[in-house]
């Protein structure tokens, strides 16, 4: 027994009226995904040089902070020669770091650690990290500062 559809036998047209049929969209979905592809791809790059950079941050903030608390028990002693002490210990510090070889002075510090004149022990570190920035639509990804700096201050009061 043949059935025939009120649209007639052989192939059928697609109308308005008629469901989604598979086969009358060949491409499309290749289409759809090289518009889409591009995206995604920039979207999971942003997500990891971020999170790359993030990273980075959180270890040189993490060495600053020890380069200034192994600095307060130089600066508390009674060693002679404080400055050079402090600054030997803080270049050891960075160098046994991860981004050691990295690493630099602050632009406006000439060590890893000095002690201004009010007392205010401060250690800085800036590294220059070779990202790989894309340009698209105007923005810059990843825009994070370039050279990255992690700065430490802690004041030191004498007790009467």
């Amino acid at each position: 027994m043949k059935v025939i559809s009120k649209y007639g036998s052989g192939k059928q047209k697609r109308s308005a009226t008629m469901p989604f049929m598979p086969g009358m969209s060949k491409g499309t979905t290749a289409i759809e995904f090289a518009l889409i592809l591009p995206t995604l791809l920039l979207m999971f790059y942003m997500i990891v040089s971020y999170g790359m950079s993030f990273l980075y941050l959180i270890s040189m903030n993490a060495t600053t902070s020890d380069i200034t608390r192994s600095s307060i028990g130089i600066y508390t002693s009674f060693i002679e020669n404080k400055d050079s002490e402090a600054a030997t210990r803080a270049a050891a510090s960075v160098n046994q770091s991860w981004f050691g070889a990295m690493a630099t002075f602050c632009p406006d510090m000439n060590a890893y650690i000095e002690l201004d004149a009010d007392n205010t022990l401060t250690s800085c570190v800036a590294v220059d990290f070779p990202f790989l920035q894309l340009n698209v639509m105007d923005m810059t990804v990843p825009g994070v500062p370039d050279p990255l700096i992690s700065r430490s201050d802690i004041q030191l009061t004498t007790i009467p």
